[in-house]
């Protein structure tokens, strides 16, 4: 073809990210060696968390932060109800020019603008900036963070990845049993995030 590469373009796959998020014991390392989890490793994650001056992201379930230099959006999707609905729905997108689009809707502004310009006209500050550091196991399918933030908040999360919505129930399922075994007492939210991969 005159030199030129035929490039494959591949469809957007939507996943759902299942996660649970659990208290934390002292034995829960011995506990995930003792079901022969396989240690991923251990990072150290710098977030620093953006809103308006009156937090109208946060108050409506939504987060932008920054993560080691790139912005990350998790946005609530559909209505939110902690009483009535046995767990959240967000999703997760990474793409500045995705971003713009979404917290122009948000906040009802118009989205001709960089990140950087939108962030400036709707006077968003850092409020929170958090060190945490994570260690990561897996199991079966199952992934495993144990992280301790830099102010003494300790949680576990375990997720798993569902190509669409009817998997929720068993990955739920078997996260709740994983957690069982491993002892770990669950918080009273329960997230899930929509990605694009």
């Amino acid at each position: 073809m005159d030199g030129m590469e035929e490039t494959e373009v591949l469809p957007e796959v939507s996943y759902v990210e299942v996660e649970r998020k659990f208290a934390l014991s002292g034995d829960t390392e011995t506990a995930l060696q003792n079901l022969g989890a396989e240690f991923i490793g251990d990072k150290e994650i710098n977030d620093d968390y953006y809103d308006t001056d009156d937090f109208k992201l946060a108050t409506a379930d939504n987060w932008l932060r920054c993560r080691g230099g790139e912005w990350e959006l998790k946005y609530s999707v559909g209505e939110q109800d902690r009483k009535s609905s046995p767990y959240d729905k967000y999703r997760e997108v990474t793409d500045e020019l995705e971003i713009v689009k979404k917290l122009a809707v948000l906040l009802g502004l118009p989205c001709d603008s960089t990140l950087d310009d939108l962030l400036q006209t709707a006077k968003f500050q850092s409020f929170a900036k958090i060190v945490t550091h994570r260690r990561s196991f897996h199991i079966e399918n199952l992934h495993i963070v144990l992280d301790q933030t830099d102010f003494g908040y300790s949680v576990g999360e375990i997720e798993a990845i569902v190509l669409d919505e009817s998997r929720i129930p068993e990955a739920l399922n078997q996260i709740d049993s994983t957690a069982k075994a491993l002892e770990m007492r669950p918080f009273y939210e329960q997230t899930f995030s929509f990605e694009q991969i």
